[in-house]
């Protein structure tokens, strides 16, 4: 059985690969039509501001995670970490609809895949 601690350090690990993935699209190392559902311009002001803000994001999901890790590992519990929980999860459920209306089968795939794994993860961080 995955234990929370897992659980959590997998989200982890995904998160820190998402925000890398956010920072290569935003120096242009990775093209920006492979984002957004190709429904932003690749080079555009307005794709640099959407990926900014999702690293941002990303990291304040990150913050919440890395609390809760240390919560975990004291036997402890919070409710406003807990609420930030249910807000990922919500994020990545929506995330998951976004991704299935994409136009681009590699992001459709790729990304669809990586935030249901998260939403499973992160429910089951916070039903257990």
């Amino acid at each position: 059985m995955l234990s929370n601690i897992l659980a959590m350090r997998i989200i982890v690990v995904l998160l820190l690969l998402l925000l890398a993935f956010h920072i290569l699209v935003v120096m242009r190392i990775i093209p920006g039509d492979f984002v957004w559902g190709g429904q932003i311009e690749a080079n555009s002001e307005q794709l640099i501001n959407y990926e900014i803000f999702a690293a941002v994001v990303t990291c304040v999901f990150l913050v919440i995670s890395f609390y809760k890790m240390r919560l975990l590992r004291e036997n402890r519990k919070n409710g406003i970490n807990q609420a930030g929980l249910w807000l990922m999860l919500l994020f990545f459920l929506l995330g998951i609809l976004g991704n299935l209306s994409s136009d681009i089968t590699k992001e459709k795939l790729i990304f669809t895949s990586v935030t249901v794994l998260l939403s499973l993860l992160i429910l089951r961080v916070i039903i257990k």
